[in-house]
């Protein structure tokens, strides 16, 4: 229809017959009707129509929304007409006619007024907004929610009604990269006037084509603020809102859709590409083969997956959910660890429609294996070093308690008792650069050790912690003549040489001969621990050194947790044995050149009874030591019991050397050296700790308050006098750590 409307009669000029088609009114009363098209819009809409067109008329700007207008044919039907139509002016300007045409859209509006009316019906919000993210429609829950009428919205910025704040732009900019039939979602933040309250919308957008191949978006959202409604409402509209927006192909883990029938019949209806990198196998394949379930899923994790997924569905109702993990097997045959979620949509007599995301959770399987592992090694290993230092300090007590005093055995047992314990701080020291930055390659870091020499303490120390469980005697034979020099941490050398005497020792209960050579050849230094018990099968020897495998009551992390450090220092770890031949545990390092010789350490200087020391240490035991240690040096010593303690020694003590533990019970051990840096003159200051250098908070630096030294727990007698020596004969100014 095409026409020429007098703006001052409301009359159309000109208007030709396609009108009569349209509109069902004879030609002749359209032209003698004035304005003609308020006669035939909807009367819904009649009194919005009106006032957009007196000033479309008063302005001569043609709005948008007059271009779809909803009308009433004479027989009393409904359509919908677009019209496209422009002003004309007389020489003054005045608009004085408007003309155009106007088609009937109704095939292309009705659908989309019947996508309306289904989304009424759902429970939830839903939204439809134009390509510029005006609101073209919205439901009655949204616009209850908001305490406003359809009209109040339509035509209002979109992304400013359904946000608030700084989610309006936020909200805007992810709209407004929306491309046609792409997806996104939100959640977002209202206060409805209505309510006074916040209530929280999670959305799932939608890009539309509209009718004119624009983009416009659909936005289907819930209000999630009471959770146990929301999942009342996601298992009711779970499926209709899947048909509008689904991100299911897209999505980086594997989806499925199943009709699960209450006898445990599985029939897949939908499976995502995301089975493609989980499984390797396409959605054709697992569709087109029921028995590909057997293969991807061995026993026992077959029986464990039907037989989990069985109970729960045996009275799933919809909305119920359930999340099991399982171990499956690839195309390529490789092996992985899956968590599948999986929900109950709808029940339909015996049948229920289950949806599901499966997630490889491969990598975190592994790493907390190697956790596990790595716990229970370090834990064997230091379980090893406490029974050392409880059985050696023991028979120190024994020896006490029966009057029978030997100065040269008590001697050997307490050192027994030092070496474990440097070897147990040594192992702490690693776990935290371990958990901090992971194991480090090896490099002229390390120290430079006798390994022979290790190997003896090793065995001095085991031969007095244990003992064969019959109590026959062991012979030890030692061939560890010449110094065996490689690189490698002390500690974790030793650790590695107390397992394996253990091991030797625990395999012959009715005594025996325990013979450890040591060798170099060829650039090698080999350290062998021979036993005379009763050896492994081919079978047992080839499990040796898998973890928690043990033949015995233990771990079984010895052998696993010695090869593993053996091979972070570049050596190994293997076995000879056979049955009745006993076992020959071979270790190998690489040789390294003979360290230089080192100057002797400096005489610690003696207190004087002018050398006040403040020690601030919440640990009792280890205060006791200290200040023992100090006293006898010839320092006076008081001990402050916490952070309070502390800072009131400061002023009252007036001390020349402040040792401070970093962890207090109430505060840190820094605030002591930052008060301490305020007094003129200010004393020396040690600082003590636990933690390692890598993980000192960041606050603890040099430059920001004196700071002498950095004492690490725990601390022998001779590190600690000469760093205390050190800082009392460098005065006010430290020259830094």
């Amino acid at each position: 229809m095409s026409f020429r409307l007098d703006v001052n009669t409301g009359l159309y000029d000109l208007v030709n017959p396609a009108a009569e088609r349209i509109f069902g009114w004879p030609l002749d009363q359209i032209r003698a009707t004035p304005f003609f098209i308020f006669k035939t819009t909807h009367p819904d809409d009649v009194d919005w129509v009106r006032v957009a067109a007196t000033k479309a008329l008063s302005s001569g700007d043609l709005p948008k929304e007059l271009e779809v207008v909803h009308a009433v044919r004479a027989d009393g039907a409904e359509l919908y007409v677009q019209q496209k139509a422009r002003v004309v002016r007389d020489q003054d300007g005045y608009v004085t006619h408007v003309e155009g045409v106007v088609r009937d859209v109704s095939d292309l509006v009705r659908p989309r007024r019947e996508l309306e009316l289904v989304l009424e019906r759902l429970p939830g919000l839903a939204v439809r907004l134009d390509d510029d993210l005006a609101v073209v429609w919205a439901n009655q829950e949204w616009l209850d929610l908001l305490g406003l009428r359809l009209g109040q919205v339509v035509r209002q910025d979109g992304p400013a009604l359904m946000a608030s704040g700084e989610g309006v732009d936020e909200l805007r900019r992810l709209l407004a990269g929306l491309g046609s039939e792409g997806q996104a979602a939100s959640q977002t933040v209202l206060t409805p006037p209505a309510l006074g309250v916040q209530r929280v919308i999670q959305w799932r957008h939608v890009g539309l084509p509209t009718a004119q191949g624009r983009r416009g978006v659909l936005s289907l959202g819930m209000d999630i603020t009471n959770h146990v409604k929301v999942q009342e409402d996601l298992a009711q509209t779970s499926r209709e809102l899947a048909r509008v927006v689904s991100l299911l192909d897209r999505a980086p883990v594997m989806a499925s859709r199943s009709r699960w029938t209450r006898n445990n019949r599985l029939e897949v209806e939908y499976v995502n590409r995301g089975c493609e990198t989980l499984l390797g196998y396409s959605p054709e394949e697992i569709m087109a083969d029921p028995g590909l379930t057997r293969r991807i899923l061995p026993d026992p994790w077959y029986q464990h997956y039907y037989q989990t997924a069985a109970r729960f569905l045996a009275g799933a109702k919809p909305g119920d959910s359930i999340t099991t993990e399982y171990g499956f097997v690839r195309k390529d045959g490789s092996q992985g660890w899956a968590r599948h979620t999986a929900w109950v949509v709808s029940a339909e007599g015996e049948a229920l429609e289950v949806e599901a995301f499966i997630h490889d959770v491969t990598p975190l399987h592994q790493a907390q294996e190697t956790l596990r592992q790595m716990a229970a090694g370090m834990a064997h290993n230091f379980n090893n070093l406490m029974a050392a230092v409880l059985s050696n300090t023991q028979a120190v007590q024994t020896i006490l308690a029966e009057r029978r005093w030997d100065p040269e055995q008590v001697g050997e047992l307490l050192a027994n008792v030092i070496e474990s314990a440097r070897s147990g701080g040594q192992l702490v020291q690693r776990l935290a650069a371990w958990t901090n930055a992971g194991p480090a390659p090896l490099d002229d870091s390390e120290p430079v050790v006798d390994a022979a020499q290790e190997a003896r303490r090793a065995v001095r120390i085991a031969s007095q912690a244990w003992r064969p469980a019959g109590g026959a005697g062991v012979e030890l034979v030692l061939e560890l003549a010449a110094p065996l020099w490689v690189r490698a941490n002390q500690g974790a050398l030793l650790e590695v040489f107390l397992n394996l005497v253990k091991n030797a020792l625990e395999a012959m209960p009715g005594g025996g001969v325990l013979r450890v050579r040591g060798r170099e050849k060829d650039g090698l230094v080999t350290i062998s621990f021979h036993d005379q018990g009763p050896g492994m099968d081919p079978e047992t020897a080839a499990r040796a050194f898998e973890p928690f495998f043990s033949t015995k009551r233990g771990s079984g992390l010895g052998l696993p947790s010695s090869r593993g450090i053996l091979r972070a220092l570049g050596g190994d770890l293997r076995l000879e044995t056979g049955p009745g031949q006993g076992c020959e545990a071979v270790v190998e390092l690489l040789r390294a050149q003979p360290p230089p010789l080192a100057a002797p350490p400096p005489t610690p200087r003696a207190g004087t009874t002018g050398d006040r020391v403040l020690l601030v240490e919440d640990e009792s035991l280890v205060a006791l030591g200290i200040q023992s240690q100090l006293t006898t040096a010839g320092y006076q010593v008081r001990w402050a019991r916490d952070l309070a303690e502390g800072l009131a020694g400061l002023t009252d003590y007036r001390p020349q050397v402040v040792i401070c533990d970093l962890g207090l019970p109430d505060g840190s051990g820094w605030e002591v050296a930052l008060a301490a840096d305020r007094l003129r003159p200010s004393p020396a200051f040690l600082l003590l700790t636990g933690w390692t250098r890598d993980l000192l908070p960041p606050e603890v630096r040099l430059g920001s308050a004196r700071l002498d030294d950095i004492l690490y727990k725990p601390v022998e007698r001779g590190r600690l006098l000469e760093a205390l020596a050190r800082a009392l004969g460098r005065g006010e100014e430290p020259d830094g750590v």
